[in-house]
């Protein structure tokens, strides 16, 4: 059976992008309603591009691509070895190190009652959140609700 071609029909680089759903919404919404008015609709058209993709991938695995690719570039399939471990190495020698001449801190002396002490009453370690909102920042509080979008900054405070 021969298919009758539409008189416009929609680039296959579309009809591919539409089916990953690489498309924005309102340009999908239009190709769609495009194919709407072709023979077989839009579900033909979805059905055809995943039967391709099936068919590329039954005949051209990934891994065998990915491997011929390599070949012709000329780079060798196996990664180069990352040094972690010497670095690993490196930073524990470093911290012994700095651990073994680092000064010893004095035992921990309780004062007399006869000495005067001065503290910070009732402060606490916590966290301070701000929020980058038209340029500026704002402190939030713990009702306020933030978006996945949101700049964030985190401070830590000590007393």
């Amino acid at each position: 059976m021969m298919s009758i071609r539409p008189p416009n029909p929609v680039p296959q680089y579309l009809l591919e992008r539409l089916a990953k759903g690489d498309l924005p919404k309102a340009q999908a919404d239009a190709l769609r309603a495009r194919l709407a008015e072709q023979p077989g609709g839009v579900a033909t058209a979805m059905e055809e591009i995943e039967a391709s993709n099936r068919d590329i991938f039954a005949s051209h695995p990934p891994y065998v691509v990915a491997n011929e690719i390599r070949r012709r570039a000329g780079v060798s399939a196996k990664r180069p070895r990352p040094f972690i471990l010497p670095a690993l190495a490196l930073g524990a020698v470093g911290a012994l190190v700095l651990f073994a001449v680092a000064p010893r801190a004095p035992s921990i002396v309780t004062p007399d009652a006869t000495e005067e002490t001065i503290g910070i009453k009732g402060a606490k370690a916590h966290l301070v959140v701000y929020r980058k909102q038209q340029g500026a920042p704002e402190r939030l509080t713990t009702e306020d609700k933030v978006h996945p979008a949101a700049v964030l900054q985190v401070a830590y405070v000590v007393p």
